[in-house]
């Protein structure tokens, strides 16, 4: 008989990442031979009865497995509520942990202990971030399933990149570096066009150009109490590019024109070190059409390091009040992946081993063996999850205008 799998899902995700994350985490466990029912929640909610529906429908449905596929908080409300009233003690609980899970500590800490007993799987999309929860929860059972992408989106395409640089005039020997995602503090876009431009003066490169494309925030980096006004990441990013003719921002788009956008361009940089860079959707999807690739050695951008030799690290190390980005590395991969287009026709197969890597397929089959496999009951909690939950019930984890012991303790090693 086919095992009964409730996927939890969160109403009114904002972030386009998240979006597609969450699509491609649902097709991946409806191709399971397993019978697949969908139940809703808020985003966020304080308030039992936003929950009480859900819970009564999971009661009714007794599902063998209930599988939580959406970012932010710990669905504590739910779960405590389903506890008490379900009389099915064999049901497993699976939790697909961002990068946010530092963020909602307390909700997470509060969420495991009720849990303690149950079989439980977390699960994470990278090592780094697998590490990450590791080490705050001293579990050594977390698990690494990649987030994937749908190569009906995102695919090597002669005919689209033609297309592309027909309409941006862009001739055989200009080539373009292209960042996508959100453009915020923490992903240091800012940073990138200033050392764009810096490259492109030093080394003379007329016929390179930056193309941008994402939503500007002004999320700033709350971890450490440093919030922007609003528009704040938005003016300083528009006043940067200015005048810059080699520099163009094609503002919001979707998936069609990001995913000829790619066909068009020929290296995906980021120099982020967001706290949440848990994965990396926007290099994922970018690199499936096989552009070459300049990342930070941050987080889960790490994974995609070890994918190709074809990308390339720019290392980066947290201080006690920065985190330091290596320039003269970014300024060495710029010239080796530039000079490498010169005799490059490897792009088709470097798509083809992304989609092997990261494609809907292979995550089918990681989820096909997640469900398979036994795990131990959850254990108690550790003393440091429960000092750290403490510690951020008031939001004030890391809220120092350095990086905290905590913060180095937690990413440290794990993340840079």
């Amino acid at each position: 008989m086919s095992q009964k799998i409730a996927l939890i899902l969160k109403r009114g995700i904002d972030w386009k990442s998240c979006q597609s994350i969450s699509s491609n985490l649902v097709k991946s466990y409806e191709a399971q031979d397993c019978v697949i029912k969908h139940y809703e929640i808020p985003m966020y909610s304080e308030f039992p009865a936003d929950f009480i529906a859900t819970s009564k429908r999971l009661c009714a449905d007794s599902p063998d497995i209930i599988s939580f596929v959406d970012h932010g908080e710990a669905p504590y409300m739910l779960i405590s509520h389903y506890l008490l009233h379900s009389n099915n003690q064999e049901t497993e609980f699976i939790f697909h942990i961002y990068g946010d899970f530092t963020y909602f500590l307390n909700s997470w800490a509060r969420c495991l202990e009720l849990l303690k007993g149950r079989k439980v799987k977390l699960v994470c999309a990278s090592q780094a971030q697998a590490e990450t929860v590791k080490s705050i929860t001293e579990l050594n059972d977390v698990m690494t399933i990649p987030f994937s992408v749908d190569q009906d989106d995102f695919f090597y395409s002669r005919e689209l990149r033609e297309e592309f640089r027909k309409k941006h005039n862009l001739n055989a020997k200009d080539k373009v570096i292209v960042y996508t995602g959100r453009i915020s503090l923490q992903k240091n876009v800012v940073y990138l066009v200033e050392c764009f431009n810096d490259f492109c003066k030093k080394f003379g490169e007329e016929n390179t150009y930056l193309y941008i494309a994402g939503p500007c925030d002004d999320i700033g980096m709350p971890y450490l109490g440093k919030n922007l006004l609003v528009n704040f990441y938005r003016s300083k990013f528009l006043e940067s590019i200015s005048g810059c003719e080699k520099i163009k921002y094609l503002g919001v788009l979707n998936s069609k024109d990001l995913n000829e956008l790619y066909n068009g361009s020929d290296i995906y940089c980021s120099l982020s070190t967001h706290n949440d860079e848990d994965f990396g959707m926007a290099p994922a999807e970018a690199l499936s059409t096989g552009v070459l690739g300049i990342l930070s050695r941050w987080g889960g951008y790490k994974s995609y390091l070890n994918t190709s030799t074809d990308i390339l690290p720019v290392d980066v190390d947290i201080q006690h009040d920065s985190i330091d980005i290596q320039i003269a590395q970014y300024y060495k991969a710029m010239m080796r992946q530039l000079d490498l287009l010169d005799s490059d026709e490897n792009r088709a197969s470097r798509a083809q081993l992304m989609s092997q890597s990261y494609g809907l397929k292979t995550s089918v089959e990681s989820i096909k063996e997640l469900i398979d496999l036994k795990n131990p009951v959850l254990p108690s909690l550790s003393d440091k999850i429960v000092r750290y939950a403490e510690k951020s019930k008031n939001g004030n984890l890391f809220s120092k205008p350095v990086f905290s012991d905590e913060y180095q303790d937690i990413y440290k090693g794990k993340y840079d």
